[in-house]
């Protein structure tokens, strides 16, 4: 009972309250693997052909690596590779098309991957929307960044943000992964609106 209830106690969090990263489930897959593990011995044990067990584990090991290996589901070889070529193409784009002297980018969850790819060359605002659900930054150049000129473009990272209000441009990239942008005064005042929403207040 303890192992059923530690595996499935997470599971309404995730139905109802998480924010769509569909990773936080491999938090089950330790009870999940017990409960398959004796699944698989009482299976044996039923058919009174203790030898079974290692064939009973060989199919569902080797079934599990082709679901991963060979289909297009979530958190699969394929999904992870193109959410890779994806993260590749945004970097590209946004290295191709705007200055880091001129350009601000906006991140909530990827604050790791954008000081990674984008090598702290461009002005960024991160925050947790848990902590900031509501706030506003100024677009007036900071100091230790590099900065210049009286316009400004936003470049909104990560896909869970929206962009609220006139201005925005989106551009998808090939392996589906999108930039939402706009272009605006440094006069203007950046707005974060129940945690995802973003907007530009001029």
């Amino acid at each position: 009972m303890s192992i059923l209830l530690w595996t499935f106690a997470p599971l309404p969090f995730y139905l109802l309250i998480h924010v769509g990263e569909y990773g936080y489930i491999f938090s089950m897959l330790p009870g999940l693997a017990i409960l398959s593990a004796r699944g698989a011995i009482a299976l044996a044990k039923g058919l009174r052909m203790p030898r079974t067990f290692r064939w009973i584990v060989a199919v569902a090991v080797l079934g599990n690596a082709a679901i991963f290996l060979l289909t297009n589901t979530p958190i699969s070889a394929q999904d992870l590779a193109r959410l890779d070529r994806g993260i590749d193409e945004k970097a590209a784009y946004i290295h191709g098309h705007f200055a880091p002297a001129t350009t601000t980018v906006v991140t909530v969850y990827d604050k790791m991957l954008v000081d990674q790819y984008l090598a702290g060359e461009y002005p960024l605002i991160a925050y947790d929307p848990a902590v900031s659900s509501t706030f506003e930054r100024s677009l007036q150049c900071a100091r230790q960044q590099p900065c210049e000129g009286a316009e400004v473009d936003v470049v909104l990272w990560d896909d869970l943000l929206r962009a609220e209000g006139a201005g925005w441009q989106e551009v998808r990239m090939p392996h589906g992964g999108r930039l939402r942008f706009a272009h605006t005064s440094r006069s203007t005042t950046l707005r974060a609106n129940e945690g995802l929403g973003i907007s530009i207040v001029r």
